[in-house]
């Protein structure tokens, strides 16, 4: 059975392909948060849409990063939530793990931020291209 939980801080002991960079882009920071990695900001920022998925035995077999973006139009002010990657370890249950994923952030943003649009960015883990080629679309209100 696959748990879905937040990711913290010790999990990115037990990922190794992560690349902890301290002068990784901090995507258009304050030169104040430079020094931190680009996930160490994920998580501080958007921690609510960084989860990672666990195996029985407590090993991590997946997480996914995204964050909210807030559009702002002449009329109103609209939220957005683009998940920007999924990364998944299992190769026999990576596109269940990867739809899991993607379901508990799509649940948790309708909950807590009311989001309107909901958009996947191509990721650089190319295994499952039918997750990258999924539309963006609107949420039911």
């Amino acid at each position: 059975m696959t748990t879905v939980r937040k990711f913290c801080c010790n999990d990115l002991l037990d990922i190794t392909p992560i690349l902890i960079d301290q002068f990784a882009t901090t995507h258009d920071k304050s030169l104040k948060q430079g020094s931190l990695s680009w996930y160490l900001n994920y998580i501080a920022e958007f921690d609510d849409y960084f989860l990672v998925t666990t195996s029985p035995g407590d090993r991590i077999s997946g997480y996914c990063t995204s964050r909210i973006e807030v559009i702002t139009e002449p009329e109103e002010k609209t939220k957005g939530m683009i998940i920007t990657h999924v990364a998944v370890y299992d190769r026999y249950l990576g596109a269940e793990v990867a739809g899991i994923l993607v379901h508990a952030v799509y649940k948790s943003s309708e909950l807590i931020d009311k989001v309107t649009c909901f958009n996947i960015l191509p990721s650089t883990n190319l295994n499952f291209t039918s997750l990258e080629e999924m539309p963006s679309r609107e949420l039911p209100r």
